[in-house]
């Protein structure tokens, strides 16, 4: 990065007290010397990565567009499995221990065994009858994955159930929604007298509330892991199983708390195919989990130290980029004000909305290796900085 400075130095003229005269015409009592001082430094480049090529691949690219940049490269994992792998102990606001426990829609249900298992060992739970946590200072966390069908999480939720609390479900939608809400609540009832020990937190990739325009059932249908008509009759069943859901529990104390509805709506309700909702029901706290990968990435030290910050991704858009490098890499960017630029083969997100995202650029790739773009990009960001 090369910056000239312009140095305009004045010498004032005074008189013969020592005193500065003063004219309206500044030639007769100053002199000016304009001088220029130039240095050269490389451009601190560091890229976040979401791709399947090497990070020194990607790198190298950059650098044949710019030769004079310093390139630094940080592989980020794309699922909530490959997610909770860089997550360890000590990403709490404390050093208090943590049991990373992930469910994606790939689990079988050997794996939903493994799962409910270490939830509860996490819990302190030994057996089907509450016991109170054998460790309180250890934090259980449920890393879930936003792409799982209604039928995934129900089932999850009913395998959780009956080996923590021994309480059977039926299966999904194998009975009327205003039986199916009887037998969760007296599910979610059990789990919550399990659970009101424990320190279990859940965490969720995206924003999906369970049920609405933006809902489970319409982010399974756009992914295609469900197709429209079935995606449509479970978001019926989970409205109609929502609504006869007894929100006054009679053993419960008299201090106001959510409805079924209000914890629906809420964002991440719906990820893990719904799982999140039915462990709010329980009293479980769930967010966002950008914050904990920022900071087991190091985020903002790394980003502290750039010239510029360029995210490599599949993909720009909106409902997914919290968890992508371009929003993690936007966060992290803003407190320093330090341009984020994007490389993506599909981009999704108009200026206005990556402009509030903190993104300064977005540019297509026309190919999956992104060789001509980034090559491109560097060249110009050489220029602009």
């Amino acid at each position: 990065m090369k910056v000239s400075i312009v140095v305009m130095v004045v010498v004032s003229h005074t008189d013969s007290q020592g005193s500065p005269q003063t004219s309206h015409d500044p030639q007769q009592h100053a002199t000016v010397f304009p001088t220029t001082l130039s240095y050269t430094d490389a451009m601190r480049v560091t890229m976040l990565l979401d791709t399947p090529h090497t990070p020194h691949h990607t790198a190298a690219q950059w650098v044949t567009g710019n030769p004079h940049a310093v390139v630094t490269t940080h592989a980020m994992p794309a699922t909530i499995s490959a997610l909770t792998r860089v997550l360890r102990a000590g990403e709490l606001a404390d050093a208090t221990p943590i049991t990373w426990i992930p469910i994606t829609r790939h689990d079988t249900s050997t794996d939903w065994t493994f799962s409910a298992a270490a939830l509860a060992t996490a819990c302190g739970v030994t057996s089907l009858l509450p016991h109170g946590p054998t460790n309180p200072h250890h934090t259980a966390v449920l890393a879930v994955d936003h792409a799982m069908t209604a039928a995934h999480g129900w089932g999850v939720w009913a395998h959780l159930s009956r080996e923590l609390t021994g309480t059977n479900l039926p299966a999904w939608r194998t009975q009327p929604p205003a039986h199916a809400a009887t037998a969760l609540a007296t599910s979610i009832h059990a789990a919550r007298d399990l659970l009101r020990h424990a320190d279990l937190h859940v965490v969720w990739d995206q924003p999906t509330p369970l049920t609405g325009f933006h809902g489970l059932g319409a982010v399974n249908a756009l992914d295609g892991h469900e197709d429209p008509h079935t995606a449509q009759d479970n978001e019926r069943f989970l409205t109609e199983l929502i609504s006869h859901y007894p929100h006054t529990d009679p053993q419960r104390s008299l201090t106001p708390t959510p409805s079924a509805k209000d914890l629906a709506r809420v964002e991440g309700a719906g990820t893990g195919g719904g799982l999140t909702w039915l462990l709010s029901l329980s009293g479980v706290r769930h967010s966002h989990l950008s914050p904990y990968l920022a900071n087991a990435l190091n985020a903002e030290t790394i980003c502290a130290s750039s010239d510029l910050i360029v995210a490599v991704q599949p993909t720009l858009d909106a409902r997914t980029i919290a968890t992508t490098p371009a929003g993690i890499a936007a966060q992290a960017a803003a407190p320093h004000a330090i341009p984020v630029v994007v490389v993506a083969t599909d981009i999704i997100m108009g200026r206005r909305e990556r402009a509030q995202h903190g993104i300064a650029g977005a540019y297509p790739s026309t190919t999956a290796t992104y060789n001509d773009t980034l090559q491109r990009v560097a060249r110009t960001w050489h220029e602009v900085l």
